[in-house]
Order: structure tokens, then C-alpha cells, then sequence
């Protein structure tokens, strides 16, 4: 059974959307910031000279990983804004 919102329903549910996306490209950022920073003194060999390629292989898998997530998250978001959108036509 279809529940009819009024405008302001839909106004007010899309801003809380926008909040979440822009709360996840924010962490998204600091992520990323993070990561290169990580990568940047690894590929450096300030902290380990000789053996840099399991601490290297280890960061990019988490940056991968998290990558993934994030993007995942970001396109649940799309669908739900765009469900949204579609439904106050």
C-alpha cells in the first residue's frame, strides 16, 4: 500500500539523503587523504627501507577494499534518491 507525501515530505527526505551522501564523501576523503599519505611514506622507505612491498601490498588491498564499500554505499544512495525522486512525480 502507497503512502501519499506531501512536498515537504519529499523535500525533508531528500535534504537527510544528501547528508548521508555528502557524510560518506566526506569520510571518503579523509580516507583517501589518509591512505596517500600511507602510501606516500612507504614508497618513500623512511620507515622500512628493505621490505616495502608486503606493507605496500597491504595498503593498496585496504584501500581496495574500502573503495569497494564506499562505492557500494554511494550508488544504494543514488537508487534510493532517484526512487525518491520518481515517486514525487
Amino acid at each position: 500500500m502507497a503512502v501519499a507525501m506531501n512536498t515537504s515530505d519529499f523535500k525533508d527526505l531528500i535534504e537527510l539523503m544528501a547528508g548521508r551522501s555528502a557524510a560518506w564523501n566526506a569520510l571518503w576523503t579523509v580516507f583517501y587523504m589518509v591512505g596517500a599519505a600511507i602510501a606516500d611514506v612507504i614508497a618513500s622507505g623512511k620507515l622500512i627501507s628493505n621490505r616495502r612491498s608486503l606493507p605496500s601490498l597491504i595498503a593498496v588491498v585496504g584501500f581496495l577494499v574500502f573503495a569497494v564499500g564506499n562505492f557500494k554505499a554511494l550508488d544504494e544512495m543514488r537508487k534510493q534518491r532517484e526512487a525518491v525522486v520518481d515517486s514525487s512525480k
